[in-house]
């Protein structure tokens, strides 16, 4: 939560769900930010899958 603080960013919605396959959980989040393409480069290399930008 710490990169969705300092970029400002807008926290839209967030799910979990449990992975039938592996029994690991998935956070899926949904952000609002002015620019988000810095934001999505900055949390994958703190582990974070991003999948999507628009």
């Amino acid at each position: 939560m710490a990169i969705v603080d300092k970029k400002k960013m807008v926290l839209l919605r967030l799910i979990t769900f449990l992975k039938p396959v592996d029994g690991e959980y998935m956070i899926v989040s949904r952000i609002q930010s002015e620019d988000s393409e810095p934001i999505a480069k900055e949390l994958n290399p703190s582990g974070f899958t991003v999948a999507y930008v628009c």
